[in-house]
Parts: structure tokens; C-alpha cells; sequence
């Protein structure tokens, strides 16, 4: 009586065939997996943006004094000033001395495409003003995908009614 030995495992070239098949399938949704990434990143930074101007507009009403969110577009990024004190008709504003007045950057895959707002020449930068009453600057932000000129966020705040604005582009 022969006895069959049950078959213990896989072949290399079973091994390697499967590693080919899970290789392709990689390969196939890796750069829908990358664009999504790439979109996250995106949406994130520019909500992180409006949620900043959000900020300020409320940190305007409650301490009662202007704060002022200025953005460089050479280096592509943003941060939030506060009004220090006024001489003769200037104003002085000052970096807040927490986390919310770092200078936050844009990811690499956006840039600031048109600034519609005043311009501070001492800080090199443009500024939208958020005023105690609520209210602030009428302005304009348009931000886009460096890789896709096509797709771009706008962010528009309204002036006195102290709306902001912010649409996403269409996918």
C-alpha cells in the first residue's frame, strides 16, 4: 500500500506568479491613491486658511481690538496679527505670541494665484482687517493647484456683514 504525501506548500513559481499579480494591482491604484492624497492636502489647508480668517474675525469681536490676517504670496503662506496700538493715525500691529500667530505654509501642491486685498508694505505681505464690530475688509482669495491651473478654492470675504465665503472646486 503506497501512501500519497499530502503536498506541503507552493511552488517558487506559484509564489512568483502572485507576487506579480499583487504587484500590477499596486501599480493600478497607486496614483488614484496619490491624487487623493494630493486632494486631502488640498481641502485641509485651505479650510485651515478660512478657519484662520474665522479666528480672527472672532478674536477681533471678542478683544475688542482689529486683527489682521496677512498672506505672502512669495513665500506662500499666512499668519494672524493683532493691533498693538495707535500713534498719530498709524497702527502697529503685532504677531500673536501663541500658535495661532505662526507663520503657517501652503503645501508645495498650492499657491496662492490672485490676492484681491490691501497691501502692508512694512510686512511685504497683503492683510484682510477683521474689525470689533464684526465686520471686515472686502476681499478676494484664490488659491490653486500648481499641477492643475483648471481647479482652484476662492475664499471672498463680504465687509461689514463679516460673511466669508469659501468654494471648492468642481470635481
Amino acid at each position: 500500500m503506497g501512501h500519497r504525501r499530502a503536498r506541503q506548500g507552493f511552488t517558487l513559481i506559484e509564489l512568483i506568479v502572485v507576487m506579480i499579480i499583487i504587484a500590477t494591482i499596486t501599480a493600478s491604484v497607486m496614483p488614484v491613491f496619490q491624487g487623493s492624497m494630493s486632494t486631502t492636502e488640498a481641502n485641509r489647508a485651505v479650510r485651515d486658511l478660512v478657519s484662520t480668517m474665522k479666528y480672527a474675525q472672532s478674536r477681533a469681536v471678542t478683544d475688542a481690538v482689529e486683527f489682521r490676517v496677512y498672506i505672502d504670496v512669495e513665500k506662500n503662506g499666512y499668519w494672524i496679527m493683532r493691533l498693538a496700538k495707535e500713534e498719530f493715525g498709524d497702527k502697529y500691529f503685532e504677531r500673536l505670541g501663541d500658535q495661532d500667530g505662526e507663520f503657517a505654509l501652503l503645501p508645495r501642491s498650492l499657491e496662492f494665484d490672485r490676492v484681491d486685498t490691501m497691501e502692508d508694505r512694512a510686512h511685504d505681505a497683503h492683510y484682510i482687517a477683521f474689525y470689533p464690530g464684526g465686520g471686515s475688509d472686502i476681499a478676494e482669495v484664490k488659491i490653486r493647484q500648481r499641477d492643475d491651473r483648471t481647479q482652484s478654492y476662492d475664499i471672498r470675504t463680504k465687509g461689514t456683514l463679516g460673511n466669508i465665503e469659501f468654494t471648492e472646486p468642481k470635481t
